[in-house]
């Protein structure tokens, strides 16, 4: 049984991942300066006390809704049927790759969001994605998806592995970009230049050779998991 991603729109949920992204850098990207970037009305909040910044985002979020909703709405059904018409061919896929394994139960809702950091929540199986990427739904989507079965697969077939380890997230970047490159799913997804944390370019090159050994998350884990 698979999975039936949901597309939403959840404003407060939006208010809190801005605060919490606000002063955060990772892996090469500047995740506030992006916000600020975007949303120029939030200048300088990052140097204010945090209730200052919690008070503004919400009076910002709120007005930049009220002003936005029409086509924040329409944005999230256009996402819907983007991912509607791929959903098929990205599960078979995700068999060919993982090997028929089962997915985890989970809310599976990607939220619209007006900032660009794209989190994901891998207990509840959720995720923001940026209402204007360039892009569009279907690459974060499949990106995110992706996420969530790459760390169960972690917990079914190597429950030993903690998978709150920063390397374990290294490895999980890295293996989405490159099973993200294989041509089948670049047919799914559009994007032939998936892109990825500056910082861990030189790890998914050392790695590259691997995946193309295996292209199998089983067998890439097994032969990755104590990289050095």
């Amino acid at each position: 049984m698979y999975p039936k991603l949901k597309v939403g729109i959840n404003k407060e949920f939006d208010k809190i991942m801005c605060l919490k992204f606000l002063n955060k850098q990772k892996a090469g990207i500047d995740f506030g300066a992006g916000i600020i970037k975007v949303h120029t009305g939030l200048q300088g909040i990052e140097n204010k006390p945090l209730d200052d910044q919690e008070k503004q985002i919400s009076n910002y979020f709120e007005e930049f809704y009220q002003s936005n909703i029409i086509e924040l709405e329409k944005t999230r059904d256009k996402f819907t049927d983007d991912w509607n018409k791929i959903e098929s061919d990205f599960f078979k896929l995700c068999n060919k790759y993982f090997g028929n394994l089962s997915w985890p139960e989970g809310r599976y809702i990607g939220f619209l969001s007006i900032i660009s950091c794209n989190p994901r929540f891998l207990d509840e199986k959720t995720f923001q994605v940026y209402w204007k990427n360039k892009k569009g739904f279907v690459p974060v989507a499949v990106h995110e998806m992706l996420h969530f079965l790459f760390y169960h697969i972690l917990l079914v077939n190597f429950p030993s592995v903690d998978v709150n380890n920063e390397e374990v997230w290294k490895l999980s970047e890295i293996f989405n970009i490159l099973i993200l490159k294989q041509p089948d799913f670049v047919e799914v997804t559009n994007d032939p230049n998936p892109s990825q944390y500056p910082d861990l370019l030189g790890l998914q090159n050392k790695l590259d050779p691997v995946w193309q050994e295996t292209k199998n998350a089983n067998s890439f884990l097994q032969k990755s998991l104590n990289f050095r």
